[in-house]
């Protein structure tokens, strides 16, 4: 036994009785995370769950358990050190084990391009009628409160306030903004119910003079459907004049509707709007819808088949062409991928999935350097089995 100082802090590290409880530790998250999902929206299990060094697990049906388990950082960066720590301690560079050191180098890959992405990926959607266009993209997991100014001509002044800020009873006071907001409820998940009959409104300015928020249970992970959040904000004037309390409100069904569109505010006689909305990221190019194609298995409801043909048109750049987005076949443009992903009601247009990952090929490397291992290795046991074979032949 090596009494090597580092050999002797890599040995506990290298342990294989380690790996396994790495691996019990990973299957009992995963478990965890998936029950989860019936209470929770799955983007919030990912980051609560997988997306963190450690976590406390509360156990469905036992009110009284509670378990700290490490999160999926904490566990994939110790099985990332016991992977490294066993090639030093017992692995020698040689021919013989090139298909073991390739499979658990393109392992150590796809650990390492995992904890990229997940500290880098965007996740968008880009939503086009037919015959429109559209420069940005939505990120409908996380809110902001939209205040534009639009009296520029050629122009609107966006300020956004992220949804961070809007935590319940928080002020938000910024010199950009014509006025304050203070946040009187915040729901996750709201349903609009009209106001009257016993239930009286509790916005005293714009649709909220009509409509009421009531809370509702956030949509699970289970669920194929979204969360439709709201708000109700109080907003004073600079020299505090009171501007009201108003309903904000976002849901994907009533996008086109009037009441989904921004309200208006007039600050001493200056008009202004306010909308609650998806955050958004600008891009400086546009695309327009040229046709959406969907078709349908026979007699039932399920796609078949769906296509976006697009026209991409970006200035900077001198680009202008068309192309073809349908499944297995994303445009990649400018770092980002546009994958089909749905469409709007009665086919008036496209919905499509726009990803930024800068390391979108390393999965692919990944999977590749693992079969290749594998496939080595097999052919030389293989080899090496049937030499022995011969050589005990009489």
């Amino acid at each position: 036994m090596s009494r090597h100082p580092v050999a002797r802090l890599l040995r506990p590290l290298a342990s294989l009785k380690m790996t396994v409880v790495l691996m019990a530790l990973s299957m009992l998250l995963i478990f965890a995370g998936t029950l989860a999902q019936i209470d929770n929206g799955i983007w919030w299990v990912q980051r609560h769950y997988f997306n963190c060094l450690w976590l406390i697990w509360d156990v469905p049906g036992v009110s009284w358990l509670k378990v700290p388990l490490p999160g999926g950082y904490a566990l994939g960066g110790l099985m990332f050190v016991n992977l490294l720590a066993a090639h030093t301690l017992r692995f020698r560079l040689s021919w013989r084990r090139s298909g073991i050191i390739l499979l658990h180098a393109g392992i150590v890959l796809l650990l390492v391009g995992q904890f990229a992405t997940s500290l880098s990926q965007v996740e968008t959607q880009m939503v086009i009628p037919v015959g429109g266009s559209s420069n940005y993209s939505e990120d409908p997991r996380h809110m902001e409160l939209a205040v534009i100014d639009p009296t520029p001509i050629d122009h609107l002044v966006v300020v956004a306030i992220p949804q961070s800020k809007l935590t319940e009873g928080a002020t938000v006071a910024d010199g950009r903004l014509p006025f304050t907001v203070k946040v009187e409820k915040w729901f996750a998940n709201a349903e609009l119910h009209r106001a009257g009959g016993g239930t009286a409104a509790v916005a005293d300015r714009g649709v909220g003079r009509q409509l009421v928020a009531v809370a509702q249970a956030v949509v699970p992970g289970t669920s194929s459907g979204r969360d439709c959040p709201a708000a109700y904000v109080k907003l004073t004037g600079a020299k505090g004049t009171d501007l009201g309390i108003w309903l904000l409100f976002w849901r994907p069904d009533l996008r086109d509707m009037p009441t989904a569109q921004p309200q208006q505010v007039e600050v001493d006689g200056r008009p202004y709007l306010i909308s609650l909305r998806p955050r958004r990221y600008y891009h400086p190019y546009r695309i327009y819808l040229d046709r959406f194609i969907h078709e349908d298995y026979p007699g039932t409801n399920r796609p078949k088949w769906y296509e976006s043909q697009v026209r991409l048109v970006d200035k900077t750049g001198n680009v202008d062409r068309k192309v073809r987005i349908y499944m297995n076949n994303p445009l990649r443009y400018a770092g980002q991928t546009f994958y089909q992903a749905s469409f709007l009601a009665g086919d008036s247009g496209t919905i499509l999935q726009v990803v930024r990952n800068r390391y979108w090929l390393i999965p692919y490397v990944s999977c590749v350097m693992v079969g290749l291992g594998l496939l080595i290795h097999f052919a030389l046991s293989l080899t090496r089995f049937a030499s022995r074979r011969t050589e005990d032949r009489p």
